[in-house]
């Protein structure tokens, strides 16, 4: 499918008002994206045994999801990123305790 014939249907669904929200909401698909690939190798860090490196690759990468990504994301879906940002969060307090449980000298 087309971008632009994409765009053009979230146009008449009113979810893009205007030339300035379509961009942002340009932005908050690339970003959620990119997001979601660095977050699974971190996942496939972490599956493989290179605890470190997916810690490491991890934790910030939450925290601009949780800090960053979300706060676009909520500006269009307003309450449905509520339970994905729990999720996240609770990931992000699961990393830090297996940082400071299992991973010395970080």
């Amino acid at each position: 499918m087309n971008l632009t014939i994409l765009m053009e249907k979230l146009s008449l669904k009113n979810l893009v008002r205007n030339a300035s929200v379509l961009n942002w909401f340009e932005d908050r698909i690339g970003l959620d994206g990119s997001i979601g690939l660095l977050l699974l190798v971190a996942t496939m860090l972490l599956i493989i045994g290179k605890n470190r490196r997916g810690i490491f690759l991890g934790n910030p990468i939450l925290v601009f999801a949780l800090t960053i990504v979300n706060l676009l994301i909520f500006y269009f879906d307003q309450f449905s990123n509520i339970v994905d940002s729990l999720i996240q969060f609770i990931v992000l307090i699961g990393f830090l305790r297996y940082k400071s449980r299992f991973i010395k000298n970080y």
